[in-house]
């Protein structure tokens, strides 16, 4: 098969390529600008060279140059038509090959004529293949993985790859924890592997559920893929050398010691070792729950103890919930619960608030127990950003402003109430002079009083009275070492004083508290 060409004698003179030419006169050969314009479109590539009107093959004639013409632009036309029924073949073929219908695609090319069948064909394959939608490389199927394969090492490197937060072993940092090895078990195609059945056969998600199955039903889980070239099996590889490069070295001290419990058949587990790092961190009996629900019964106690801050005690329920949840155990009066632990804070405006939503609850019973919480922790964090928080009360504040009133006229009875007279300087230097004269023969006279007795008597007589020798003073006083005031634990005449004004303001307090009677139970 071969296109027209313009140059081929073969074509411009048909006498010589068809004998039945021969015998007819020179009247009826095909004309030059025919030859020139045969069309040569996808169909007489695909068909062969065309029919040449007026040559030995074909009876009809043409009269004249517009007939001729006319002819030429029918043929055209045809020749389009059979190049775009060619195309809307070529791309319904292509289109069954995306969606999986393989057996459609070859019985429309069969229907078509051969020579557009191949054409359709190499179109087909050279189409790009159908897309597979999944949110990560791993979660395109379940199929194990070829770690031959660049692509399925790029995979298994980005699941080892430790957890974002490392797991010290304390119970009060599991839940984040786990919660850090869902989010890679999302990721990584690990929830089916990490999905245990329980005693009652009953399908159980190990990181939300840990308290629901035992060591058992994850050893006989893991039991059904070890050994076996399946994709749990390499997912539980996985899961094992994310777990252990996501531990401190204090976790692991306490883990490691109970191996046995994670090697299965001689093959480190996955899940396994997940369920011995929960046993480690706590003890999981009926106990524990007890200890949950008593937890859950005093949060009045817990909000005090953490200084009213509303949203730590928020996380401190829902951790204890989580656990609840986790043995399969639920609460039916935690709402209660709340209402008091929340009546508990130390901030009056706080308190009114959440009594006005206990009405409420109590009228219509619209409230649930994420409901209140969510409530409760914006109301706290509005007081807290205006400044709000317990702040004082006007009969506080009007308590606070006369509590400093009394400790100004304290301090200024203690500074003989002149605290800013300046000292006159006439005849400075003469009392400066007859003071130190003073001091010098007083020191004099009683220079004795410093000299230590050598016989060991502690006790003498002069100028007609009793001296003791003063331990702690180390000198001859009047008093006794056992009364003298500045031995260790003794009480000093300004502590008498300081306990003395104390007492003072005390009872200051007291009388201003009686007579505004502000004093009572918010």
């Amino acid at each position: 098969m071969r296109d027209l060409d313009p140059e081929d004698d073969s074509v411009s003179n048909p006498s010589s390529t068809s004998p039945a030419n021969s015998s007819e006169s020179d009247d009826s050969p095909l004309h030059p600008w025919l030859v020139r314009h045969q069309p040569q479109g996808l169909a007489a590539r695909l068909y062969g060279t065309p029919r040449i009107r007026g040559g030995a093959d074909d009876n009809s004639s043409f009269s004249s140059i517009e007939e001729q013409r006319e002819s030429i632009s029918s043929d055209e036309d045809e020749a389009q038509d059979e190049d775009s029924n060619t195309s809307q073949v070529s791309v319904r073929v292509q289109n069954m090959a995306q969606q999986g219908q393989g057996q459609a695609a070859p019985q429309m090319a069969g229907n078509a004529a051969p020579v557009v069948a191949g054409g359709v064909a190499a179109a087909a394959a050279a189409a790009p293949p159908a897309v597979v939608f999944a949110l990560a490389p791993a979660l395109v199927d379940n199929n194990p993985i070829n770690y031959q394969d660049p692509q399925g090492i790029k995979l298994f490197k980005a699941a080892v790859q430790e957890l974002s937060v490392k797991f010290d072993g304390e119970p009060k940092n599991l839940r984040i924890f786990l919660a850090k090895v869902h989010e890679r078990a999302m990721m990584s195609n690990w929830v089916q592997t990490l999905t245990i059945a329980d005693d009652n056969m009953i399908d159980r998600y190990l990181p939300t559920e840990y308290g629901q199955v035992s060591l058992a039903n994850v050893q006989a889980r893991a039991r059904t893929y070890i050994g076996q070239q399946v994709r749990d099996a390499q997912n539980a590889q996985q899961i094992y050398q994310c777990l252990a490069a996501s531990l401190t070295e204090t976790a692991q001290a306490k883990v490691y010691v109970n191996q046995d419990r994670f090697m299965i058949d001689d093959t480190l587990d996955g899940p396994c070792f997940l369920k011995t790092i929960i046993m480690t961190t706590h003890t999981d009996t009926h106990a524990t729950v007890m200890h949950i629900r008593h937890r859950l019964s005093n949060l009045d106690q817990y909000m005090i103890k953490v200084d009213s801050k509303v949203d730590i005690f928020n996380r401190y329920v829902k951790v204890q919930r989580d656990e609840l949840a986790a043995r399969g155990e639920t609460t039916h009066d935690l709402l209660m619960n709340l209402f008091k632990g929340y009546e508990a804070t130390s901030d009056q405006a706080f308190r009114s608030y959440i009594s006005k939503k206990r009405d409420t609850y109590e009228e219509d019973g619209n409230m649930t127990v994420d409901q209140l919480m969510t409530l409760a922790e914006n109301k706290f964090h509005a007081l807290v950003e205006s400044n709000k928080w317990n702040a004082p009360t006007k009969e506080q504040e009007q308590i606070l402003a006369l509590s400093a009133e009394v400790k100004a006229l304290k301090g200024k009875g203690k500074s003989g109430g002149k605290p800013n007279d300046k000292k006159k300087e006439v005849g400075r230097g003469d009392k400066d002079k007859k003071k130190k004269e003073k001091k010098e023969r007083k020191e004099k006279r009683d220079a004795w009083r410093l000299i230590k007795p050598k016989d060991g008597k502690t006790t003498m007589e002069k100028n007609q009275k009793t001296y003791h020798w003063c331990a702690y003073h180390q000198k001859w006083t009047l008093h006794t070492s056992d009364e003298c005031r500045a031995k260790p634990g003794a009480a000093k005449q300004d502590d008498y004083k300081e306990q003395k004004e104390e007492v003072k303001v005390s009872n200051a307090l007291a009388a201003i508290a009686n007579s505004s009677g502000a004093f009572h139970d918010e």
